[in-house]
């Protein structure tokens, strides 16, 4: 729990604490507030791995020991609520600083640092889609590049094909004049021989 020990107290004694820490409670009541001044301040002790918040507010005292990684607007929250509380009713129920010791210790209740993780959330959303629309963009361009080089090998092709198709048109036409010379040829020696044959030799 982030929030491990709440403490009011008038200078004397406590007025509520959450959760009950005698050891605790004797040395903030005898060793740290007669050191204090009397005079509304706050401030922030570092004790090992813990921060102490502290503040006082005309006759009383609020302390409040949390862990050194919680965010400080959540101590110095909660010991406003408190103090309000107090003000109204100076003995406050241990109940109540126990539900308020559950509500600031649930990170779900924290507005700013859930606002802020939505506003992560959304930021990794659209990290994520950045970074699927430049893999798309890649992928497109990929895509542009292979398009390219297809129509040119198309055009390769149709090239190649006409050069064929053209070779094919000179062969049958050489094939066409070739076979006319030898049916012409045949015919002409036909003739030939027929002219022979057929006309009598004087």
């Amino acid at each position: 729990m982030p929030i491990q020990y709440f403490l009011i107290s008038d200078g004397e004694k406590s007025l509520g604490e959450q959760p009950r820490n005698q050891k605790l409670r004797e040395v903030l009541l005898t060793k740290v507030v007669p050191k204090l001044d009397r005079t509304n301040h706050k401030r922030v002790l570092t004790q090992d791995n813990s921060n102490v918040y502290l503040k006082v507010s005309g006759k009383y005292y609020f302390f409040c020991v949390a862990t050194q990684d919680i965010k400080q607007r959540i101590p110095w929250n909660f010991i406003d609520e408190v103090e309000i509380e107090t003000l109204k009713n100076p003995i406050i129920a241990s109940s109540q600083l126990k539900d308020k010791f559950k509500f600031y210790n649930d990170p779900n209740n924290d507005k700013i640092q859930k606002l802020q993780n939505e506003i992560d959330k959304a930021l990794e959303v659209q990290t994520e889609n950045m970074t699927k629309i430049f893999n798309n963009q890649e992928k497109l361009n990929t895509l542009v590049a292979d398009t390219e080089e297809l129509k040119d090998q198309g055009e390769d092709f149709e090239r190649g094909g006409r050069k064929l198709k053209n070779s094919m048109r000179r062969r049958l036409i050489l094939i066409i004049v070739i076979a006319i010379i030898v049916v012409a040829i045949i015919l002409a020696i036909i003739v030939i021989v027929l002219l022979a044959v057929l006309i009598p030799k004087k």
